[in-house]
């Protein structure tokens, strides 16, 4: 059984899956272990040539005279004796008359501020970088494999059947393109049939987290009329064949169901004949699904937030029989295999850093049975066991490393090469029964995504490349570096530095510092970043701090960086800013920094409690109104990693950094971009509207506030389509090469 996502997140499904992520189930020690200043190139230094300045181009403007007009309200909220001003409240309302209009205004600001010839560089560049062949999902059934892939080129990803994912002559089977559908089509939630006959997948418009399943019979090509309205679900066929299973997520498409819920659905009957199997046994808390091996058994999960999880085997052939494997409780837990009326789960219960369990169940005598495979280790850890064999993954100090063990001799581990420093996350098992073999992609932050198979031999396991991306762009100048820095507390906390060999330490390097700080996710070397490589071509620095709130360091780094914790994850990413100013890396001046949904939250908070120690901003899709959040959509899930503000002692705490209400009058804030997509069902776009309109009041300096509203995309960058993630890319680049390099380049001029 292949390792399935089950823990929601803002980049990820439930708040999730745009962007992807591995199961966040490994947990940590709050104290980080001692280690040196390393380097990941073991390359010699070459001497660096000089690096031209980049261009000018003062004649386009860029300070604001006059923003777009956005009226106040007088809304007051009382909470717990004290009153709160909301006067932007009747941006939450999207067919409010006034809001179209606004929009469109702060469109037309960013262009002109952006649409400049370094951008198309920055375009052209990216473009280049990223354009090549990529493979997403894939599956094997009935001798074929069903992918998506995007060919270089192509806007968008299709769907294709080959007879490897190699196959130059696949065939497509879905085009975005030809399904009849206005708007930004993407796909996703591939699945296929164990006799290949019928395909199931997802359509979203304009990046919705709203989702159609259709269904393709492969072999005429046709689609089938079934049509199932979900939110963040995925098809997991039945063994014949005759229909599929999908769960609802509790903030689902209908407003009646509180908690998750699973349904089958037979294949030529209509969504309301759907037969309900299984809820969440409170409200708000969500399902995930996974099958067995073998097709006999249905495993549920039941989540209540990232920590709390309880897992139910049910009968395929009869949902009444069914035994609970794993009791609800603390601790995230997932399955990572399974084997006749066995099943095993990477767990964090009582087990900081993780653990793998077996459970031996019998569903007859509604009985189960536990036992400890691998122990809770030093580092973070996740498994995945296909066929008896034990597949070890552990963070060590946020670099991937992969170890390989037998069911039978659990404790005996061989150790498998990766390719580079990077991070991999457990993908697809390829070929049949005893001669499966799991796959794992492999990336870092110039290696692309790469699948490859674990080959085992009498001797040893290697990794075989399966589909590698061919890149057109030279990146062997380009150096990877992992430093540590103290936080206000002393906490010891680990970045990459990604810049040119060579680069020296002047104060003079135009800096782009990332993170995102929570929700269980660790910001490891991914090839997603890509797109910042053209930036450090150009002589700039990209840094990503493993602040906490991730799992960098197990579910203690988590938990020191959520709920009443949460101050320690902006006091970790200002102290980020701060010791690279220390080490010359850049200045103050020259310093950005970025962040995405949760991140964006992490930038707009950072922004308000320190604008003196940046140069310009750009917090995405963030969570900005802390008081409301809870109120749309996905946001009452996230009430387990904030708090709620109907608690008096979480609302003190989300009012003292919440972005909208912490913004001062009379304060020069630093150049700041606020990205937002009008389709986000996920963090509102409520949450930018009010913060940009908020910041552009009280702005005392001269520098811009902006606001980027992509019309035709939701959470993600661009949803689905490459031209517009290229488009999103470029203007981030371009908006801090205005706010940090132009800038600072005229002002040394004499």
């Amino acid at each position: 059984m292949s390792q399935k996502v089950v823990s929601y997140s803002l980049r990820t499904v439930g708040l999730s899956a745009l962007l992807v992520s591995f199961v966040a189930i490994s947990c940590g020690k709050q104290t980080l272990p001692a280690g040196k200043k390393t380097s990941a190139v073991a390359e010699p230094q070459k001497k660096q040539e000089p690096v031209a300045p980049l261009v000018q181009e003062q004649s386009f403007p860029w300070e604001v005279s006059a923003y777009p007009a956005a009226k106040t309200g007088t809304q007051k909220d009382l909470f717990f004796g004290k009153e709160v001003h909301d006067p932007y409240r009747w941006m939450e309302d999207n067919k409010e008359p006034d809001l179209m209009p606004w929009i469109k205004s702060q469109n037309a600001l960013v262009r002109e501020r952006l649409d400049i010839s370094m951008r198309e560089k920055f375009h052209k560049e990216i473009a280049t970088l990223i354009d090549v062949d990529s493979i997403s999902t894939f599956r094997q059934a009935g001798g074929s494999f069903y992918f998506f892939k995007r060919k270089k080129g192509e806007d968008k990803s299709k769907i294709y059947k080959g007879s490897s994912l190699q196959d130059e002559n696949a065939k497509v089977l879905v085009d975005p393109k030809n399904l009849g559908i206005e708007g930004n089509v993407s796909l996703g939630g591939l699945n296929v049939s164990e006799d290949g006959k019928h395909l199931g997948f997802t359509v979203s418009i304009n990046g919705s987290d709203e989702k159609q399943i259709r269904i393709l019979n492969t072999e005429t090509g046709t689609l089938l009329p079934d049509s199932v309205t979900v939110k963040f679900a995925t098809v997991v066929w039945t063994k014949t064949g005759n229909g599929f299973y999908y769960v609802t997520d509790s903030n689902s498409v209908s407003p009646s169901e509180k908690a998750g819920r699973l349904y089958f659905h037979a294949l030529g009957t209509e969504q309301v004949a759907d037969k309900l199997i299984l809820e969440g046994t409170q409200n708000d808390r969500s399902l995930d699904i996974a099958l067995s091996k073998d097709k006999n058994i249905l495993f549920v999960s039941e989540w209540e937030g990232w920590s709390k999880a309880g897992i139910v085997a049910l009968s395929t052939e009869d949902w009444s029989k069914r035994v609970e494997v794993l009791p609800f409780g603390e601790g995230g837990s997932s399955i990572v295999g399974s084997a006749e009326n066995r099943v095993y789960i990477s767990t964090n219960r009582d087990a900081s850093n993780g653990k793998l369990i077996e459970v031996q169940f019998d569903l007859n005598q509604n009985s189960s049975q536990l036992r400890e495979l691998i122990s809770e280790q030093n580092v973070p850890t996740e498994t995945m066991v296909v066929d008896g064999k034990i597949y070890i993954k552990q963070l060590v100090d946020v670099v991937a490393k992969l170890n390989v063990a037998s069911v039978d001799s659990p404790l005996k581990w061989e150790e498998v090469a990766l390719p580079a420093l990077g991070d991999f996350y457990f993908d697809e098992s390829i070929g049949k029964d005893k001669e499966s073999r799991p796959t794992l992609r492999f990336e870092s932050y110039t290696f692309p995504s790469t699948i490859y198979s674990l080959e085992s031999t009498d001797q040893k396991t290697i990794l075989n490349p399966v589909f590698q991306p061919k890149l057109d762009v030279d990146l062997s100048d380009v150096e990877i570096k992992q430093e540590f820095f103290k936080s206000k507390d002393g906490t010891r906390v680990p970045m990459f530095i990604v810049q040119l060999k060579g680069a020296q330490r002047n104060g003079t390097s135009p800096t782009i510092l990332y993170s995102y700080g929570g929700f269980a996710s660790s910001e490891t070397p991914s090839w997603y970043f890509s797109y910042m490589l053209p930036w450090v071509k150009q002589g700039g620095t990209f840094v990503v701090a493993n602040i906490r709130g991730g799992l960098e360091y197990g579910e203690s780094w988590h938990q020191a960086g959520m709920l009443l914790n949460k101050q320690n994850v902006f006091d970790d990413f200002i102290a980020a800013g701060e010791s690279l100013i220390a080490q010359k890396v850049t200045s103050s001046q020259k310093l950005g920094i970025y962040g995405i949904s949760n991140g964006g939250l992490l930038v707009g908070a950072a922004l308000n409690q320190r604008p003196d120690l940046f140069g310009a901003g750009v917090p995405a899709v963030g969570v900005m109104d802390m008081l409301r959040f809870p109120l749309f959509t996905a946001g009452k899930h996230w009430v387990t990693e904030y708090g709620s503000p109907e608690n008096e002692k979480d609302f003190l705490n989300l009012l003292s950094y919440s972005p909208v209400h912490n913004i001062k009058p009379g304060v020069q804030y630093p150049a700041t971009m606020v990205m937002t997509g009008a389709s986000d069902e996920r963090v509102v776009p409520m949450h930018s509207y009010k913060y940009a309109a908020a910041l552009q009041k009280a702005q005392a300096g001269k520098e811009p506030i902006l606001i980027r509203i992509e019309t035709e995309a939701g959470h993600g960058a661009g949803g689905g389509s490459f031209s517009k993630r290229v488009d999103n890319n470029a203007d981030v680049l371009t908006f801090f090469h205005r706010a940090l390099s132009e800038k600072s380049a005229s002002k040394a001029q004499p």
